[in-house]
């Protein structure tokens, strides 16, 4: 008989194993029975030997059992092993049979296996269970919760596609009773999404009658009701502290009413309207989704401190969108409005929730490209006290970083929230990213706007550094700053005079050359220009009116590196000594056999005979007047040369280097082009920072010349073999 330590201490696991693999369905019911009454049910709890002699045990059970409909023996056993976690390749399999068989009548069953991870290692079997018990209790109809969105009903399951759409009651804030659905906001979500994130309550439970109003749930206190529902409401998230309040108000009750309900405290006449009213136009502090609490926000202008409001709700609520990519823009505004409008005594609460988020790495906080995509979203008047419990809840440097990356018109935002000191601070990192030339013309802007008149001087005279700025691709809301920043260039002399450093002439050297060589302007900008800088310095006109040189380029030698000279030797000493003789015995050979008009393997060899000597032909040819090198010698400044290194930035952000190398060097998968290809004639002879369209159609610009790496130059030293041909 088994008891709860059978699973660790039975002397005849081993033959029951043995049999179960058979199969033997006694063993296979004994076996399941005792993981059934394992204590622990886990086996992450249970001895590692323990759990190693069960996973080993098992296999040959596993392997077979997966390839067949499972009797129901096997069905118990298989799911008694997936509840107690026991994994491997040969058990997901077992599993994913066992799910099938669950769901028999699933449209896609390939498609649930696949949504519920059961084939992916990472994801942990207790997942995948909490995932299926979800699945069991969702129907269409039934009654279900997330803190992001509030109630909803499930209104159809996909099950080819494996999405669940469901209609979110979305409530008015209004003055009036609460008592009815305002607004079904309908979403579509992913099968997994739905199962990870979503609490469905039992469509056949009290509970959903509760909520469907078909019945209403008895006087209470609050610990049996919440003990009551929780028992109905299946979620892989932890249980929900209050789900009286969380389903039932305001849809099914008002907060008086619910006070009521779970204080045992008589309900006065007339007092539902009243409560009713006042729930909906001043509790949003009894808000039940970041979407709920926004809505009430919006009807009010401040927050009474003696109101007492449940900050510890409201932390809940903040708590699951913490984590919520979708909710971003919700967690961001109820945060900055509740900043905004809270009174000073509530603050020190306030600010325990906003330290608790940002210990718990809310991702609004930890992945630049939301916090960028939430501020660039928010009402202009909520920036500033967004920024300010920004500022509480990671730190000024942190404020200060990301508003680097901001579009220029929140930039001000972030000033307001920095003392005299902090300001200084902002300005040494544009000062650190205008030094590392990763610079913004948001930043660049900001920068000719201040009072920082010595980082004007050093940064905005860069000639290099405003055109390859101006040349970025932006769109949104950065190309304000990138169509004023160029504006000024064009058409404000005070900035003109300024950024060619009031005449100096090393400045406007560079400033002309940028403006002839770099691609950033049309024709009529350029001339344009030209204009304004003879206005205002006509000293350089000589500078500006000095025609362009075209420099012929010299033919280049016949080189290669001494690897690809050895290699072709070698090709060509075995095509003459082993291909070419082959060849001709396989044409005598074909000539004995009789009538060529009809011999195919004399027809075969006479074709590869011409291909040969097509080879020989090429090969002798390439080899004519051909010196070898190792490219050690050559030297690199900033126009592309043979014997070199150059990296391309595509206009798509990828970078690329090419070794721009001699004759018979191409090699596709290192990167290695001979000078011949229409790459390498592309390449040759152009300067650091042109852009160029490359010989596949795509644009890009030059970022880089160097010398080639030291292993590579060792490679051309060391002996080919033919089988790299």
């Amino acid at each position: 008989m088994a008891d709860p330590n059978t699973y660790s201490t039975g002397t005849e696991l081993a033959k029951l194993f043995d049999a179960a693999a058979v199969p033997d369905r006694s063993a296979i019911v004994e076996l399941a029975e005792i993981l059934k009454l394992a204590e622990p049910r886990q086996c992450a709890g249970w001895d590692e030997g323990v759990r190693l002699k069960w996973e080993s045990g098992l296999q040959k059970f596993a392997e077979k059992a997966s390839l067949k409909t499972l009797d129901e023996a096997e069905f118990k056993l298989a799911d008694m092993m997936m509840e107690a976690g026991l994994d491997g390749v040969m058990f997901r399999n077992l599993y994913a049979a066992l799910v099938k068989q669950k769901f028999p009548d699933w449209e896609n069953p390939d498609g649930l296996v696949d949504c519920l991870g059961i084939h992916k290692e990472s994801e942990a079997l207790d997942k995948i269970s909490k995932r299926l018990d979800v699945l069991r209790v969702t129907k269409k109809g039934a009654f279900c919760y997330t803190p992001a969105f509030g109630v909803g009903v499930v209104d159809s399951i996909d099950e080819i596609s494996g999405q669940v759409r469901v209609a979110f009651v979305r409530r008015q804030a209004t003055g009036k009773k609460a008592d009815g659905l305002n607004k079904a906001e309908r979403q579509t979500l992913g099968l997994r999404n739905f199962l990870d994130n979503l609490m469905v309550v039992d469509i056949d439970s009290d509970v959903h009658n509760w909520m469907a109003k078909k019945s209403r749930p008895e006087k209470t206190d609050l610990k049996s009701l919440t003990e009551l529902m929780n028992s109905h409401i299946t979620s892989a998230r932890p249980a929900l502290l209050n789900p009286g309040r969380a389903l039932l108000v305001p849809g099914v009750m008002t907060e008086a009413q619910f006070k009521v309900l779970t204080s045992g405290a008589p309900a006065k006449q007339g007092g539902d309207a009243q409560a009713g009213g006042a729930v909906n136009t001043m509790s949003w502090d009894q808000s039940r989704s970041l979407l709920e609490l926004n809505e009430r926000l919006k009807l009010i202008t401040t927050i009474d401190e003696a109101s007492k409001p449940d900050i510890a709700n409201v932390t809940n609520i903040f708590d699951y969108g913490a984590s919520r990519d979708d909710m971003v823009l919700l967690f961001a505004t109820a945060l900055a409005s509740l900043e905004h409008m809270l009174p000073a005594g509530l603050k020190p609460e306030f600010d325990k929730t906003v330290a608790l988020l940002a210990e718990k790495k809310a991702v609004v906080w930890e992945n630049d490209e939301l916090f960028i995509e939430a501020s660039d979203k928010l009402a202009g008047k909520l920036v500033i006290p967004w920024f300010a419990v920004t500022k509480r809840a990671k730190g000024t440097d942190f404020l200060i970083d990301r508003t680097l990356k901001l579009p220029y018109r929140l930039w001000a935002g972030t000033e307001k929230n920095l003392t005299t000191e902090e300001r200084a601070h902002l300005a040494e990192a544009v000062e650190a990213a205008m030094e590392g030339g990763d610079v913004t013309a948001d930043a660049m802007f900001w920068l000719w706007k201040s009072d920082y008149e010595d980082l004007k001087m050093r940064y905005l005279t860069k000639s290099v550094l405003l055109f390859r700025t101006l040349q970025k691709d932006v769109k949104g809301n950065y190309l304000k700053a990138h169509r004023d920043l160029f504006k000024l260039m064009m058409n404000d002399e005070p900035f003109q005079r300024l950024i060619m450093n009031y005449g100096d002439e090393e400045t406007v050297t560079e400033f002309i050359h940028c403006i002839k060589r770099m691609p950033l302007l049309e024709a009529g900008d350029r001339q344009s220009l030209e204009v304004k800088i003879i206005r205002l310095y006509p000293e350089y006109k000589h500078l500006v009116e000095e025609r362009k040189v075209i420099h012929q380029r010299a033919a280049l030698p016949r080189i290669t590196s001494w690897r690809s000279l050895k290699l072709r030797e070698m090709q060509l000493k075995n095509l003459v000594e082993e291909q070419i003789p082959a060849n001709a015995d396989a044409l005598e050979h074909a000539r004995s056999l009789g009538d060529l008009r009809e011999n195919s393997e004399y027809k075969f060899a006479k074709e590869q005979q011409s291909l040969l000597g097509k080879m020989r032909r090429e090969y002798e040819s390439s080899l004519v007047d051909l010196r070898g090198t190792d490219f050690h010698d050559v030297e690199v400044t900033d126009t592309v040369v043979l014997g070199c290194a150059v990296t391309v930035k595509f206009s798509g952000g990828r970078t690329e280097t090419y070794y721009v190398l001699g004759l018979l060097d191409t090699v596709p998968k290192r990167n290695m082009i001979s000078f011949e290809t229409p790459l390498g004639k592309l390449l040759i002879g152009r300067k650091l920072d042109e852009r160029l369209e490359m010989p596949s159609g795509e644009h890009g610009q030059i970022i880089e010349i160097s010398t080639l790496p030291k292993d590579m130059i060792d490679w051309f030293n060391e002996e080919p073999t033919l089988e790299e041909a």
